[in-house]
């Protein structure tokens, strides 16, 4: 099977909305959680070999609306294409395979040139935005996004303030 972006967009956007929303293990999703493993498992390779043979506005799409799913900034696909703000590379490096990061803003670049190959950046510890395809994970200045823990999430001030909905 050929992935394309939708199906890559798809598959990524919904593995991370459940890394940083779910509290895994209490039952709460109507499908075993164990498939869900069995799917990131079968999937994980293709997804990284995907992201190996796009052009960068196929990139930088399927990146942004990760972000914007899982930050709750809007929709995995925009109502009014734009060209997004930022320009996505790999990380370098042997440890890195699967690991991106923003490499620059996109007005610096020419906004349609997909000829040029994805930039690779050396890693550092001060990335602002990471999304890594091996372990399903986004990381915002060093930290790593999650679930709140139970007794975080029934204090009476947390769910007077956000609300009692959960996954």
């Amino acid at each position: 099977e050929d992935l394309d972006e939708g199906i890559v967009s798809t598959l990524m956007c919904s593995f991370i909305y459940l890394t940083t929303r779910h509290a895994w293990n209490m039952e709460l999703l109507t499908i075993p959680e164990t498939e869900i493993f069995e799917v990131l498992q079968v999937m994980r390779r293709k997804l990284i070999e995907w992201s190996k043979s796009v052009t960068q506005s196929q990139f930088d799409g399927v990146m942004e609306a990760i972000v914007r799913l899982t930050s709750g900034t809007g929709y995995r696909i925009e109502h009014q294409p734009a060209h997004p703000d930022r320009r996505w590379a790999y990380i370098a490096g042997e440890k890195s395979i699967g690991r991106y990061t923003v490499a620059a803003a996109r007005r610096t670049f020419l906004e349609t040139d997909d000829s040029v190959p994805i930039d690779s950046i050396p890693y550092n510890s001060s990335l602002r935005v990471e999304i890594d395809f091996q372990i399903i994970q986004l990381t915002l200045k060093s930290s790593h996004l999650q679930a709140l823990q139970k007794q975080i999430a029934n204090n009476p001030d947390v769910r007077l303030i956000f609300g009692s909905q959960s996954m």
